[in-house]
């Protein structure tokens, strides 16, 4: 009967550490790229870096987009709190740059208006 329940005991333990270990922070960052006059402009190049991190890593390109026919980019990230910018370029537009925060699991939806 002991055996028996050290093992259960054993067993619970693996699964509760498997649980802990397993959980992971993903961010989702979900914009659309707009035009002066409000129309979407497919083919952008969207960046993201991370800026709350060691000055010499800041702006260090995390990961890289480009706008789809309605404008829309996502990023999905394995991170927890922290805070990024967005870069947004496209032929014939001033270069935009968005900074933004996101506090854990969650989706951040931003918009960003480029410039001629």
């Amino acid at each position: 009967m002991h055996k028996i329940h050290v093992n259960f005991l054993c067993l619970l333990s693996l699964f509760v550490a498997n649980s802990v270990f397993a959980q992971t922070n993903f961010c989702l960052v979900k914009g659309t790229v707009f035009s002066p006059e409000g129309r979407p402009v497919p083919g952008a190049k969207v960046g993201i870096a991370r800026m709350d991190i060691q000055p010499k890593q800041q702006k260090k390109l995390l990961k890289q987009a480009v706008s789809d026919r309605l404008g829309e980019f996502a990023f999905r990230m394995n991170v927890g709190p922290a805070k990024f910018r967005v870069t947004v370029e496209a032929p014939g537009f001033a270069k935009q740059e968005k900074d933004i925060e996101v506090v854990g699991d969650e989706r951040t939806d931003i918009s960003v208006v480029l410039k001629k």
